[in-house]
């Protein structure tokens, strides 16, 4: 299974999204999605799950959970921006889900 992990779009998806996701099965949002189009536009891709993050609006809000625990491929999987807890660390969120084998967070602004 190949998963895309993308965050921070801000309400902006960037055409190489496109080409670099192109054959994952399934795609991960951590949050600061800015706006409804572009998990529209990501689902044309593959299925998705998304949180919202600390900048997200209301309309995001109301439809995205915080967190979302999941299972791909076997693997118990955390999904979350990470503000809740300041500025996320990898221990930070490992003491906070000790059971997700794979955490993935957003709101740092850096690139992996």
């Amino acid at each position: 299974m190949r998963v895309g992990v993308i965050s921070d779009t801000h309400g902006l998806l960037r055409p190489e999204v496109f080409e670099v996701f192109k054959e994952v099965n399934h795609i991960l949002h951590a949050g600061d999605v800015g706006d409804d189009q572009i998990l529209m536009e990501l689902a044309t891709i593959a299925p998705i799950t998304a949180v919202y993050g600390n900048v997200d609006p209301p309309e995001i809000r109301s439809h995205l959970p915080q967190v979302a625990e999941i299972e791909l491929d076997g693997f118990a999987i955390v999904v979350t921006h990470g503000d809740q807890f300041g500025h996320p660390t990898p221990a930070k969120l490992h003491d906070a889900f000790p059971r997700a084998e794979i955490i993935v967070y957003g709101h740092t602004h850096k690139p992996l």
